[in-house]
């Protein structure tokens, strides 16, 4: 089944970032992102472009999708590194409350060990799950076919 998405770019505004003329509007790959309808692996995505610029828009979009979809991998990178950092510092909190004698000070420390393992599972549960949807439909869109209709004023 096909889905499409359309997208009318009325002006440079619309496509250009409003500081650098040389990269496409992160509102634009936003709105292209989230006005995906939900598709099935084996769905085709179809971006409709309407041009009312001068300039062909689907190179600076197609770079736009790379380098958030870059971004997306960079943040999943850092993310694994922060998860094993809780990982292992949670670890060997967990094992030094096992030395401490005093009560007090041995509770303290394994709930603060805890704490650290359990927010690596809740990066790994909330933060992952919603970045790698992102990552699978950055994709899809890479892979979808762009049409773009120049429309004269």
């Amino acid at each position: 089944m096909e889905k499409t998405i359309e997208i009318d770019i009325v002006n440079e505004d619309d496509l250009f970032e409003k500081y650098n003329k040389n990269k496409v509007s992160k509102d634009l790959i936003n709105y292209i992102i989230e006005s995906i309808p939900r598709f099935k692996k084996k769905d085709i995505l179809k971006i409709k472009i309407n041009n009312r610029v001068k300039e062909s828009c689907i190179p600076f979009i197609i770079d736009g999708l790379k380098e958030e979809y870059q971004k997306s991998v960079n943040a999943h990178y850092y993310t694994n590194i922060v998860q094993t950092i809780y990982l292992l510092v949670g670890i060997i909190v967990l094992s030094i409350s096992t030395i401490i004698e005093k009560v007090i000070f041995k509770e303290i420390v394994l709930i603060g060990g805890w704490v650290l393992i359990w927010s690596m599972v809740e990066l790994e549960l909330f933060s992952d799950t919603s970045g790698r949807r992102k990552r699978r439909i950055l994709k899809k869109l890479l892979n979808s076919k762009i049409v773009e209709n120049k429309i004269n004023n």
